[in-house]
């Protein structure tokens, strides 16, 4: 396993904090929930984190370009779900588009 999401998996906020993610082949999107509505909300719907890794390996079986999604993680207390994540392959000689 690759060095950088052995340490995403392991704590993904220490990861991120320390910038290493930008030299990674990674990408890591963290969904962090709260507020009253949303966090009883996310105790009974799916984390977001895993519809987008379910929708990214249904893109690549389709053969359209995608990050390939790698891993998911969830934070779960009591059945409420604080935080999910996701890790993605990250994509080499993109334009990035700003809003």
């Amino acid at each position: 396993m690759n060095r950088y999401l052995r340490a995403i998996l392991r704590n993904p906020h220490e990861f991120l904090a320390s910038g290493v993610h930008k030299r990674s082949s990674f990408f890591v999107k963290r969904y962090v929930y709260r507020g009253a509505t949303t966090l009883l909300k996310t105790s009974i719907r799916r984390a977001p984190a895993q519809n987008a890794f379910e929708r990214g390996l249904q893109l690549e079986a389709a053969k359209l370009p995608t990050p390939t999604p790698v891993a998911i993680g969830h934070r779960r207390t009591a059945g409420i779900l604080f935080e999910s994540v996701l890790v993605t392959q990250r994509i080499s000689d993109v334009t990035e588009l700003r809003a």
